[in-house]
């Protein structure tokens, strides 16, 4: 299974909508990986505001398996 296969089933097995998949996907893609909101929003053609509410709605599914994801300061890491 490579990485892009990986994120497509966790977003299946979070049960994300296509909104949130999209932004996960796109956050966690490889090729993404030093873009910041702003340019993943561009990419993305959202608001960064749509961007980091689809992404704190990740965060807060996925913490439920992944506690560190829940908590803010551990994001990123």
């Amino acid at each position: 299974m490579d990485w892009n296969d990986f994120l497509e089933y966790m977003s299946d097995r979070f049960r994300l909508t296509p909104e949130q998949r999209e932004v996960f996907v796109a956050r966690l893609a490889d090729e993404n990986r030093d873009k910041s909101n702003t340019a993943l929003a561009t990419m993305l053609n959202l608001s960064e505001a749509s961007v980091k509410k689809h992404l704190n709605a990740v965060y807060t599914i996925a913490g439920h398996e992944f506690p560190s994801l829940a908590d803010v300061k551990g994001r990123g890491k």
